[in-house]
């Protein structure tokens, strides 16, 4: 013991000798499998594990302790069965030569799975996933700081950016911790702005490069595109990774998703690789895609059916491997604690997935009244189907309340009228004015129809914060974090001597205003014809030339201006505000570009 204990402080002192001192007890702790067998760390969100205090995070059953987890549903139905009378008991069965011990309804214990002892789950994690419990107090969020605190100096960077909210989940205090030339971004959930992996890496990958490019200059050639969900560009990334890469992002940007798909992606590519080269040769590849060109030409149906079987029984294979393997996934925020290590055998690489950056108290989804909707705002919805200039919309006359779950509270102004395109997860709904919907959301308990129209609960409304878009020209988008967007058009002549557009939010909603998104990663209207004469409003549509806008450094966004109380003249609020955020005098022309450079608060 003497030897061991004396060969651990002479280790000790060389390694903090030659590594900086944040990251050696981590550094330690993933090297070391003696410490690694005294401090278990929960499979599924990464926390050192312990089972002596159910109150402290962490805690796990022991598959050999006799004590036993039990449902609530499991509690209710015993408490039931043992008031029934024998009789009933008999009916219940619907067996008279039966019996039934309500003890052996509980035998699922075990807080993980006994037979795979490196496979163990915390008690929070098991209520998370199976259970859909969500206390924001057992789901802690840390800072940026923080986070880089946890990741060994050495180690390389990787981003996660989501597109449905983009820019709001970019952490440029990432970009302070290594030089942006070593820092890899990769954009996750593509497949909520994109009908195709085609169209996201001809469109919307040179949108995302040349924006981060121009503003922070981030080498195009790392800044990738991904979709955790279907799989985009997996292999690609493969390739590109660097060893011991730290996957960094805002809470329920898709980092556990997307570990899960590049570890199956490392062992299918792998497979894949192997029985290629041992089966086909290059002549027999020719072949087979000639017969496969052919059967599809010539539309066999059998050959259709067999596609989509193999699809299908591909489909389901993966779905066994990832949950089987990597973190826990959850719609909750906040679900992974630790930094839990994953390899990536085949291509000789390493990867961690660190907790979720985020705000102390939630954000958005404290005023979430259950957890099933944070799951399904999460899930976002189709952009291209909902948010490009033919989808469907909702016209809002002004001084109206339009809203979306209750989640925000947009007032539209007076004598003004807009078209309205929901890319959020939930239908909306439009109130007279900000005080009718203050007392629906307030009342809503016991009024199922009210109440399956709100998404947040009922203190809500007494909450709210009161903000006002600077000016704007054209249509934008109103971006909410973490939960997508909705496109705002006005209708009509452009006035600047009405009210501004006011907006509710409840404590902690991180907000903006950004240029349309579509614009920039799909083809849009440009209001011109194919030589290049303007149109009227009414042959936009059917004469006018569709192009993908290119960015080229104009402002994209701005923070809204808060409104802490009551003002008679809001475009002078206004005004004032930008003028001292900005730190330049506001002009009185209005145009696009003016309104962008002078007003927008981009910082």
């Amino acid at each position: 013991m003497r030897k061991c204990m004396s060969l651990f402080s002479l280790s000790s002192r060389l390694l903090f000798r030659t590594t900086p001192v944040r990251s050696v007890f981590s550094t330690f702790v993933r090297k070391s499998s003696i410490l690694g067998n005294l401090l278990p760390a929960c499979s599924t969100c990464g926390i050192n594990l312990q089972n002596v205090d159910k109150n402290r995070p962490g805690y796990y059953y022991i598959a050999e302790s006799n004590e036993k987890p039990i449902k609530e549903a499991d509690k209710n139905f015993a408490n039931i069965y043992k008031n029934l009378d024998q009789e009933d008991k008999l009916l219940l069965l619907n067996d008279s030569q039966s019996s039934i011990v309500p003890d052996q309804t509980f035998r699922r214990a075990a807080s993980h799975n006994h037979d795979d002892p490196n496979h163990i789950s915390c008690l929070r994690c098991r209520d998370a996933l199976f259970r859909s419990k969500f206390n924001p107090d057992e789901f802690p969020v840390e800072s940026a700081e923080s986070i880089l605190s946890q990741v060994d100096p050495l180690g390389n960077i990787v981003h996660l950016v989501s597109a449905f909210d983009f820019p709001l989940t970019l952490n440029p205090a990432l970009f302070k911790f290594k030089e942006t030339r070593d820092i890899k971004v990769i954009i996750t959930k593509a497949d909520l702005l994109f009908a195709h992996s085609k169209t996201a890496n001809n469109y919307g990958l040179k949108f995302y490069r040349d924006y981060l490019f121009r503003k922070y200059g981030i080498l195009p050639e790392n800044v990738l595109l991904s979709s955790g969900k279907v799989d985009w560009n997996i292999k690609e990334l493969l390739d590109s990774l660097s060893d011991n890469s730290y996957f960094i992002g805002d809470v329920n940007v898709g980092k556990s998703s997307l570990i899960k798909s590049l570890l199956y992606g490392d062992e299918k590519f792998h497979l894949k690789k192997q029985k290629h080269q041992q089966l086909m040769s290059k002549k027999e590849k020719v072949k087979l895609e000639k017969e496969e060109d052919y059967l599809i030409n010539n539309a066999d149906l059998s050959y259709s059916k067999t596609t989509f079987k193999t699809k299908k029984l591909e489909r389901s294979r993966e779905q066994n491997f990832k949950a089987k393997h990597g973190p826990g996934v959850s719609y909750m925020p906040a679900f992974t604690r630790g930094v839990i290590k994953f390899d990536l055998k085949n291509f000789g690489k390493s990867i961690y997935d660190v907790p979720g950056i985020g705000s102390e108290d939630h954000g958005i989804y404290r005023w979430i009244k259950e957890p099933s909707a944070i799951k399904q705002l999460g899930k976002g919805t189709s952009i291209p189907r909902t948010g490009n200039y033919d989808s469907h919309y909702t016209t809002v006359k002004g001084g109206q309340i339009y809203t979306v779950g209750g989640i925000f509270c947009l007032r539209i102004p007076p004598e003004s009228m807009v078209q309205v395109r929901n890319c959020i997860n939930f239908e909306d709904v439009i109130f007279k004015n900000i005080e009718k919907a203050k007392q629906v959301i307030r009342e809503q308990s016991g009024n199922s129809a009210i109440d399956n129209k709100l998404l947040v609960s009922p203190e809500t409304a007494d909450n709210f914060i009161k903000y006002v878009f600077p000016p704007f020209y054209g249509n934008i988008d109103l971006v909410i974090k973490g939960i997508g967007h909705i496109n705002i058009k006005p209708v009509g002549k452009y006035v600047t001597d009405v009210d501004p557009f006011v907006v509710y939010l409840p404590k902690g909603a991180e907000v903006v205003i950004r240029k349309p998104i579509m614009k920039y990663i799909s083809k849009t209207i440009v209001g011109r014809d194919k030589k290049g004469n303007p149109l009227s409003k009414k042959h936009r549509v059917s004469k006018g030339v569709k192009e993908v806008h290119p960015y080229t450094g104009e402002v994209f966004y701005s923070r809204l201006v808060p409104v802490k109380e009551e003002v008679e003249n809001l475009n002078q609020y206004v005004r004032a505000y930008c003028e001292n955020m900005n730190g330049r005098k506001v002009g009185d022309e209005i145009d696009e570009e003016s309104i962008s450079k002078e007003y927008w608060i981009e910082a």
